[in-house]
């Protein structure tokens, strides 16, 4: 099935298996043996330009999406599953930093683990949680401009190791949010507060550095944001998530925000560092468009989906999409050009405007 992998990922999965052959294999034994965290590893996958997997090409990243972390990490796994473990949880752990990374994020995280020189990691599981990390009841309360956070997580792979921890908590404002949701914000490993337990023992992948994690009276940095599920925009409702558009050169021109309760905005940046909810003057592009004219160029099929998040899900399995602002009924003539030559699917939702 190798051979129907995109040309990228090949090249991804060609260059971790040589880095597995001259660096991973050789120790795996005594990975295992010892419960030894594979710092080798995760040096070699530094070394050889694999740590930003996740982070968008313009950050110096290679911007893949779960087909490739399953490839690169299936790959590493033969050899040692230590080794796949620690670097399949930096990758997600990166993945939901870039998901809504901040100008401060990009500078502080992202372009560092681009360059190799930063390792992060997911924290989520908490004792009697289970498998729902996303019910979790670490909570995050306001103290003044801060935000503190007390609580415990558990199995946290990486623990004690990486430099950063992407951290799930309860929202401030329990009212306000909806059946499910939660925050996520990103502790620097040297944070005062942090506490680590000893590292769990057990069978297989014992160099994980599996260990629980004590937060007493964490604050959240300053120059951190709050987190994006309490980002509050003009009026009463919440702002979910913000989708970027780019023109043809890369230049962000707008972007399409989605609220809760669920409606949808557009901005555009006022050239000052904020936003203007308004688009006069504004061209409409098509989501990911510098992308997508790459993926023409090389011949590669392109789905249109009916919303950036159905467009981004399918980025992730190694496919490439996109998707009009404003969804069904508002196609221009003008996305057509963009996509002429190539295959196109056209992936409907199942309402009444699909």
């Amino acid at each position: 099935m190798d051979h129907q992998l995109p040309p990228r990922i090949r090249d991804l999965q060609q260059r971790a298996a040589e880095v597995v052959a001259a660096h991973v294999a050789p120790h795996a034994a005594a990975v295992d043996a010892e419960a030894r965290w594979p710092a080798h590893s995760m040096q070699a996958f530094a070394e050889a330009g694999l740590m930003g997997l996740q982070v968008p090409a313009d950050l110096g990243g290679h911007g893949q999406g779960l087909l490739a972390l399953s490839v690169l990490t299936e790959t590493i796994a033969r050899a040692c599953p230590s080794s796949a473990l620690c670097f399949g949880m930096h990758c997600v752990g990166t993945a939901v930093i870039a998901a809504k990374a901040t100008n401060y994020h990009k500078d502080r995280y992202l372009a560092p683990i681009a360059q190799g020189r930063h390792i992060t990691t997911l924290a989520l599981s908490e004792s009697g949680s289970g498998s729902h990390f996303y019910l979790p009841r670490t909570p995050l309360r306001e103290d003044g401009e801060r935000f503190l956070i007390d609580g415990e997580k558990q199995f946290v792979t990486n623990g004690g190791q990486a430099d950063s921890y992407v951290l799930s908590v309860a929202p401030a404002d329990r009212e306000a949010a909806g059946a499910g949701d939660f925050s996520c914000l990103v502790l620097d490993g040297d944070t005062p507060g942090i506490e680590w337990q000893q590292p769990w023992s057990g069978f297989g992948m014992r160099g994980n550095s599996s260990r629980g994690m004590r937060l007493a009276g964490v604050r959240v940095p300053e120059a951190s944001p709050a987190p994006a599920n309490i980002t509050k925009p003009p009026g009463k409702s919440q702002i979910v998530c913000a989708y970027d558009y780019h023109d043809a050169s890369g230049k962000l021109v707008f972007q399409v925000v989605r609220f809760h309760p669920k409606t949808f905005r557009q901005r555009q940046p006022d050239g000052k560092g904020g936003w203007l909810w308004k688009m006069d003057g504004v061209e409409k592009v098509l989501f990911r468009l510098p992308e997508i004219r790459r993926a023409v160029q090389s011949g590669l099929p392109v789905f249109i989906c009916e919303g950036e998040k159905d467009v981004l899900a399918t980025v992730q399995h190694g496919l490439e999409a996109t998707c009009n602002p404003g969804g069904a009924g508002k196609w221009q003539d003008s996305f057509s050009d963009a996509l002429r030559g190539a295959d196109v699917a056209i992936i409907a939702d199942k309402d009444k405007a699909g």
